[in-house]
């Protein structure tokens, strides 16, 4: 890990915990997760990742040189593939991704985009943190995880050996771009961010609403 990752998340390890032992993903692990509820985070994550894609595309082009430009890049054809996935099993679902997304899945999105006004590093270190708790949440749920877990793939997917070398990709270009260390402005995204995947969870788990 860059140095600059490791202050990001040494800076947030209070939040660490919640996210390895969030009942959501624990409950997806056993395979006890009701189907609603899984419904419910299809729908909102569809809707974070078709963001996530429009955030690739502007740290593209506020990239600092062809190297950065091309790791963030290469995230592309991995979104399609799991947009893909997401609307083949909502289609199986009858689930409709085009519903209004809750106010929790609406401010993290907005959120995520709203860091490209302040520059490449600060919206960097949101997509780190949205990758990075991913990562660690379904890395420690897959240790324990039923193997017949109508889930098992979407854990599979998120802990897979490809996606940690994403994440790792990422930790190696915030050392690169941030070689003195993370801004003021880099704390808060990445706390923000961490704190909305989490507050996604809870949504997802128990429902919510406008």
């Amino acid at each position: 890990m860059s140095e600059t990752a490791e202050s990001l998340v040494a800076a947030h390890d209070e939040l660490w915990p919640e996210i390895a032992g969030h009942p959501f993903v624990l409950a997806t692990g056993s395979g006890d997760l009701p189907g609603e509820a899984f419904g419910r985070w299809l729908v909102a994550e569809h809707w974070l990742l078709a963001g996530t894609r429009r955030l690739l595309g502007g740290l593209v082009l506020a990239a600092p040189d062809e190297y950065a430009r091309d790791v963030v890049a290469s995230a592309f054809d991995p979104v399609q593939v799991a947009l893909d996935l997401f609307r083949h099993e909502a289609a199986i679902r009858a689930l409709d991704l085009d519903d209004e997304p809750g106010p929790v899945t609406l401010g993290y999105t907005a959120y995520l985009l709203s860091t490209l006004h302040d520059g490449f590093e600060v919206a960097l270190s949101a997509l780190y943190a949205a990758e990075k708790a991913r990562l660690d949440a379904w890395t420690a749920v897959r240790k324990q995880a039923d193997a017949t877990s109508p889930y098992r793939h979407f854990i599979d997917a998120w802990s897979s050996p490809a996606y940690k070398a994403w994440v790792a990709t990422l930790d190696d270009l915030l050392g690169r771009v941030a070689v003195s260390g993370p801004s003021g402005g880099m704390y808060s995204a990445f706390g923000r961010v961490t704190r909305f995947e989490i507050d996604l969870w809870d949504a997802v788990h128990t429902g919510e609403g406008w």
